[in-house]
């Protein structure tokens, strides 16, 4: 099966919020910042970054939640089970020219899914976790997402 049409499916523990995805992710990234830490329970959150019009369906109705300490970034979880299954921060759109949906990798359940290339806030991981295998790691934010920031909000 190509990448073009195999499916991502990420879903909540209950099942009842569910993404499907096609053409594999734009980008799969790493974060240990504080807030991710404290937002997903462990030392390290893994996104996969899908743009809109990957979406093949999605099912289940969503809670979403804004913290006061990640302004513009909208999470949506179940409101069975509680699972975070995705995100958006309208100011990355200028990345890829389209909508961007962040989505914890642990969602997909797919021991065989890309691993990251991008760690961000390696300056916050905790000392006796080793290197995760990224490409390309930044002390705090990556310059590549935070020049998208910057030109989402100027438009």
């Amino acid at each position: 099966m190509s990448e073009d049409t195999k499916i991502d499916e990420a879903q909540c523990c209950c099942g009842q919020v569910s993404l499907k995805f096609t053409g594999g992710p734009k980008k799969v990234l790493a974060c240990s910042c504080d807030y991710c830490q404290r937002r997903t329970g462990s030392i390290i959150q893994f996104s996969a970054w899908y743009t809109a019009d990957q979406i093949v369906s999605q099912t289940g109705e969503v809670k979403h939640y804004q913290g006061p300490n990640n302004p513009g970034v909208d999470y949506m979880f179940c409101p069975e089970c509680g699972s975070t299954v995705y995100w958006e921060i309208p100011g990355l759109t200028a990345l890829y020219g389209s909508r961007l949906y962040g989505v914890a990798v642990g969602n997909f359940a797919d021991r065989d899914y890309p691993q990251p290339t991008m760690e961000n806030f390696v300056s916050n991981r905790h000392h006796w976790l080793g290197d995760v295998g990224t490409e390309e790691t930044n002390a705090e934010v990556s310059p590549f997402i935070v020049e998208a920031l910057q030109a989402g909000m100027s438009d």
